[in-house]
């Protein structure tokens, strides 16, 4: 008898085990980067859900500026100025980008990263996806856009997604 009990206990366990083991996994978060070149920058962003079929809840966009095309978008005046004036320009200005960027698209200026390196200028903007957000990209208010239809979107426009 005691033996047919310590059978039961232990092919009970094993089967709340087995359950248990069995159950499906909440999904994690899912989360992909689309990038493009836009006049010799290179423009990412990426998108976070927490799952394909929601919408999503982050928006990350990095800018990497080389100076060659920071040059070459302010055009004449500053065709004659090399990498190292570009860089100089740009160290003495960062704070002011960073304004610049805050107020454009309403996020806090602890939200934005500049660092600089030998030829590029990297500017990464960590944004909340909210109904200010939507607004700044033409989204309607009441209007969902899912992650999945979203990353379809960019690959459409010519983003490479991964």
């Amino acid at each position: 008898m005691r033996k047919s009990k310590l059978f039961c206990a232990v092919a009970l366990c094993a089967t709340m085990f087995a359950g248990c083991a069995s159950t499906p996994a909440e999904p994690k978060e899912v989360s992909t980067t689309c990038t493009t070149d836009l006049n010799g920058m290179t423009v990412s962003v990426r998108l976070t859900a927490p799952k394909e079929t929601d919408e999503i809840t982050n928006i990350d966009m990095i800018f990497d500026m080389p100076f060659s095309a920071i040059r070459d978008a302010a055009g004449d005046a500053a065709a004659s100025l090399s990498d190292d004036d570009i860089k100089e320009v740009l160290e003495g200005s960062e704070d002011v980008y960073i304004s610049q960027i805050s107020s454009m698209l309403g996020v806090d200026k602890e939200s934005i990263s500049a660092k600089m390196n030998d030829d590029s200028l990297t500017m990464e903007v960590n944004m909340e996806f909210n109904d200010e957000t939507k607004a700044l990209f033409g989204i309607e208010e009441g209007e969902a856009l899912t992650y999945k239809e979203i990353v379809d979107s960019a690959d459409e426009s010519g983003f490479t997604c991964e």
